[in-house]
């Protein structure tokens, strides 16, 4: 609610309005060719904006993409059996229960064409939702958009343009049997896909701030329509509409009404989402209603005056989608919802992605002018959830990562996550073509790599990984002459190039000295190649520690990984710049067992703790296989139960912990606990949790096991 949509939300409510308009025809009767206009042309935008929203709003949300379209699915397809059921007395009214419905009949109503006329748009919303999403995992957005607009050039050809294939057999026998299925090609194959999938590629672009101003897409948008409303007229003139929901401008002009909407970027409009759909749900039973309200009264004010029936229409509609939305709305808070908010997975981590925010925004502050924020998000995001975080940031604008594997690069593109990544790891050769299929960047790791990658026959873009003392990936810098070579080879695109400052966390005398060699030693490369008339590619030299520690430092990126997490990797560690970090991760579990010991009793594999007097123990669901240190046994390592510290005693298990919970009261089966984290006035950072391990944050992090669920707040 607190996000700029307003456009977006009135438009909503606008759209409902246009909706009603198409099945009242407000005009007809006192102008036919304006209520053509409006109702056949311009308010054909309503329905396209309704799937756009959807997939942008998907977009929005946080989590894995095929469970959020499932999520999707299920929650349409209970509406669509509500519904199904509310419409089920006109239904019988009509007689649509007759001896001519048959389950093919039934089905085909069912599945594309609705159980009342306005009703497909909730199969067509399920099916769109699948092959859009599907499409987008598969071939990216680009993919996506070329195959879903293939899809509605072929509904052009079954809607407005349908005349043009009237007279070629063959083609129209493929339509006469697609009609068989389908009444129209206003569906979920051929329609919905497209706006979905512009609705989800438009999310991404606006993010960016790639979008245009206010005027250019109102420009836009105006042009759009005028040349929708002469094609739709040539269109009728000409007789060529088999239907009349599909035009070749109407995507053009749904791009350029989202943009022109979203620069309004005030708070949203609490309900209008909901008040829409209920708005397009009920108003034929609202429209069936005012007709019998003159038949019953034996007045024709509704049935032969269409301004009166389409004002009506809108003033009952919205009055009881605002009476029925607050009355479901009660019923979800009362009955819809767990009363207990204690989370009940057996480990889970806590995603505070407000924190994440802020902690990009502190970073950005001290970026050069004209850097970029290339977030590190290896290693399942430092064993924070790589598709959770990079959507998060995605969402803020950041559009450049790094990852250690192409099978990490590939999961983010399957998940719709846009912008570049850069494979910081070797990746062999023979996998060039899925450099090339998922628009991947691959970091060269040395001459014969370079070698490898163009042999391979596959024109791909690479960041050229330089030695600058490191002495582990990456060409010599000074080795001037096949450094150049590299920029020549045909299949390679150098558009980068970097190296690694593997000191600057340290301002050690002889470390800073160390970290300006390497400075020096990169900057001098770049010298040397522009006299031999190389073009400089973009250049990233630091990584977390060396933008906290030299900031000044000139460069195109900087490559943010445990910052970014909110600390650092050594609690002593000190740095240069000033920055608020916050931590983006609690690590969290629960007591699942209570057991008392008795004075010289053991506890655990090895019997390595023996009790001192008598004592109480929780077994904690979380162990080393979830990323617990397993040197933290023994004492070593301590929890917080009720806000006070718990001593971890005997051996950690794979799959669960004990600790010592002697003198703390209110401790029950279920009762929380916190690994790493806040609990009332005490706090475990996971500073203090590697101090106790011997080692650093970020491998305590990244070694968090896949089972440990996130939960984003």
């Amino acid at each position: 609610m607190q996000k700029g949509y307003r456009g977006i939300d009135l438009f909503r409510l606008m759209a409902a309005v246009l909706v009603i308009a198409i099945h009242v025809s407000p005009l007809e009767g006192i102008w036919m060719d304006g209520d053509f206009v409006l109702t056949r042309i311009l308010a054909r935008i309503a329905v396209p904006f309704f799937f756009m929203a959807s997939g942008f709003f998907f977009m929005e949300k946080y989590g894995k993409r095929d469970e959020l379209v499932w999520n999707f699915l299920r929650k349409t397809g209970w509406i669509y059996f509500w519904v199904v059921l509310a419409y089920l007395p006109l239904n019988i009214y009509k007689g649509y229960f007759g001896a001519e419905l048959t389950l093919p009949v039934l089905l085909k109503d069912l599945c594309f064409d609705g159980m009342f006329y306005h009703l497909w748009y909730l199969p067509a919303s399920m099916a769109g939702m699948l092959i859009a999403w599907g499409l987008v995992r598969r071939f990216s957005f680009k993919g996506a958009l070329l195959i879903t607009g293939i899809l509605y050039g072929i509904g052009l050809l079954g809607d407005s343009y349908y005349g043009l294939i009237y007279d070629m057999p063959l083609i129209r026998a493929f339509y006469d049997n697609l009609f068989l299925m389908s009444d129209y090609t206003r569906n979920g194959i051929f329609f919905a896909p497209l706006f979905l999938a512009l609705g989800m590629r438009f999310h991404a672009v606006m993010n960016y701030g790639k979008t245009k101003k206010r005027y250019w897409n109102g420009v836009g948008l105006v042009l759009s329509l005028i040349l929708m409303v002469a094609e739709g007229m040539v269109l009728h003139e000409r007789n060529l509409q088999r239907h009349d929901s599909m035009y070749l401008f109407l995507p053009f002009a749904e791009y350029f009404l989202f943009g022109f909407l979203c620069t309004f970027d005030q708070r949203r409009i609490k309900n209008a989402s909901r008040i829409s759909l209920m708005v397009y749900l009920i108003h034929p039973m609202v429209i069936v209603g005012l007709r019998m309200t003159d038949k019953v009264l034996g007045i024709r004010l509704f049935s032969e005056n269409p301004v009166v029936q389409f004002l009506g229409t809108i003033v009952l509609s919205f009055g009881m989608a605002w009476v029925l939305v607050e009355i479901v709305y009660l019923l979800l808070q009362r009955y819809g919802q767990k009363k207990e908010k204690t989370c009940t997975y057996r480990a889970w981590m806590e995603l505070n992605l407000e924190n994440l925010r802020h902690n990009v925004n502190e970073i950005k502050q001290i970026l050069p002018e004209g850097c970029r924020f290339m977030a590190v998000i290896k290693a399942q995001a430092y064993g924070h959830g790589a598709v959770i975080v990079a959507e998060a940031l995605n969402n803020i604008g950041v559009d450049a990562f790094a990852v250690a594997t192409i099978e990490e690069a590939i999961e983010l593109r399957r998940n719709a996550i846009t912008g570049e990544i850069l494979i910081l790891n070797y990746t062999d050769a023979k996998r060039a073509r899925e450099l090339k299929r998922y628009n991947l960047i691959q970091t060269a790791v040395d001459y014969e790599h370079c070698k490898e990658l163009n042999k391979a026959g596959i024109r791909m873009k690479v960041h050229l990984k330089i030695d600058t003392g490191m002495k582990r990936l990456g060409m010599d810098a000074g080795d001037v002459e096949r450094i150049a070579e590299v920029f020549s080879m045909k299949n390679l695109d150098v558009c980068g190039m970097y190296t690694h400052l593997c000191v600057s966390d340290s301002l050690r005398g002889k470390d800073v000295e160390f970290t300006g060699r390497q400075e020096k030693t990169f900057y001098h490369l770049m010298e040397e190649l522009k006299k031999k008339n190389v073009k400089i590619p973009q250049i990233h030299l630091q990584s977390s520690y060396g933008l906290l520690n030299y900031p000044d430092m000139r460069a195109d990126y900087v490559r943010i990984g445990i910052a970014m997490y909110g600390t650092l990797s050594d609690k002593n560690d000190k740095i240069r710049s000033e920055i608020n970090l916050l931590p983006v991760l609690a690590l969290k579990s629960m007591v699942v067992h209570l057991i008392s010991v008795n004075d010289g009793e053991s506890v655990g594999y090895g019997c390595d703790y023996v009790a001192d007097g008598d004592r109480r123990i929780a077994v904690v669901s979380i162990g080393y296989a979830d990323g617990i240190p397993r040197s933290l046994s023994n004492q070593r390592g301590r929890v917080l139960v009720q806000g006070k510290y718990a001593p971890i005693v005997g051996r950690i298990c794979m799959d669960q912990m004990m600790v010592d919970i002697t003198g703390i009261e209110g401790i029950g089966v279920g009762c929380p606990v916190v690994v790493i984290g806040k609990m009332q006035e005490k706090e475990i950072k996971v500073t203090d949790f590697a101090e106790n391990a011997e080692t650093i944050a970020n491998e305590i992090l990244s070694r968090l096991g896949r089972r440990v669920i996130p939960v984003c707040r």
